[in-house]
């Protein structure tokens, strides 16, 4: 497993000017990253990445595997909020990465995240699911502020299909078969948004046709126009809740928004319920397009 290098290996009274000059050069990029940011897979801090532990600054040469032993407990993380930690050893010193459940606090003195009374830095965190397999809600410290990757997550159906009025279920006519499952966090927010083509397949005239969202795993409220989690919820295409009169040609670009609250941390499943169309009308839809982005 590769750590990462100690660049400031120079004290008072050496003549090591090869070291003053790479770390003079280094501190104009004193910067990280880690992968998979946006994605919930395992993370690595990555090659080029500087971070100042302690005072000292260290280089990854190479991507730096983050390992999933806890340093201060030897046993493997759980399940639940996790932070990256850099540990220090040796002498020239390297700095090795963890994860652990100890949580960090902020030292003004080296302007960072720290384990209480120790030089042991912490750059960032997320929410660990499915024991060490699935990294939700990952984030990077920015001094005192915490940066999260955007987290986006889409689901398309472009198939032209029919949904005609059904007088059972509230003139619901459900099919479940457009749906994003992704991993999240309690407490997080989420947007939907959920594009298509449409058209009124009937007469000249307009027809109503209102669209439900439900999280079929009961993790999150999906909250449409008042309505919550596929009760006969529901939300107009466009502005006006209302698809466009058409002559069985006419198709219309619409966009449809609505929130989500995560309620627990685990896997959420986030589908079209279905249509709710006005009687004697046919609605047909194609080029569906549902996208989860998190906001909070």
């Amino acid at each position: 497993m590769a750590n990462m290098t100690l660049l400031s290996d120079y004290a008072i009274g050496d003549t090591n000017f090869d070291a003053v000059m790479t770390t003079l050069d280094a501190t104009r990029r004193v910067s990280f990253s880690i992968s998979e940011f946006d994605t919930t897979s395992a993370a690595v801090i990555e090659a080029g990445s500087i971070i100042d532990v302690g005072g000292a600054l260290y280089e990854a040469q190479t991507d730096v595997t983050i390992s999933t032993t806890d340093p201060y407990t030897s046993s493997t993380v759980a399940d639940g909020p996790v932070y990256i930690v850099l540990q220090a050893a040796g002498t020239p010193s390297t700095v090795s990465a963890a994860w652990t459940a100890t949580a960090p606090v902020w030292r003004a003195d080296y302007q960072g995240w720290y384990k209480t009374a120790t030089v042991d830095r912490y750059i960032g965190g997320c929410v660990l699911s499915g024991t060490t397999t699935v990294f939700i809600s990952k984030y990077v410290y920015d001094s005192k502020t915490k940066i999260y990757g955007s987290c986006l997550y889409t689901g398309s159906d472009s198939a032209e299909r029919s949904f005609a009025y059904v007088a059972t279920s509230g003139n619901w006519l459900l099919n479940n078969d457009l749906s994003v499952t992704f991993y999240a966090a309690a407490g997080e927010v989420y947007k939907g948004f959920v594009e298509l083509d449409v058209k009124n397949n009937g007469a000249i005239g307009g027809a109503s046709a209102h669209i439900s969202m439900i999280d079929n795993n009961s993790i999150a409220t999906v909250s449409t126009n008042g309505y919550t989690n596929g009760s006969y919820n529901y939300g107009g295409f466009g502005k006006a809740g209302y698809v466009l009169a058409g002559d069985n040609s006419q198709f219309t670009a619409s966009i449809f928004e609505f929130p989500i609250n995560i309620n627990s941390t685990g896997q959420v499943d986030i589908r079209m319920l279905g249509l709710c169309i006005s009687s004697g009308n046919t609605i047909v839809v194609k080029n569906r397009v549902l996208t989860i982005k998190r906001v909070l």
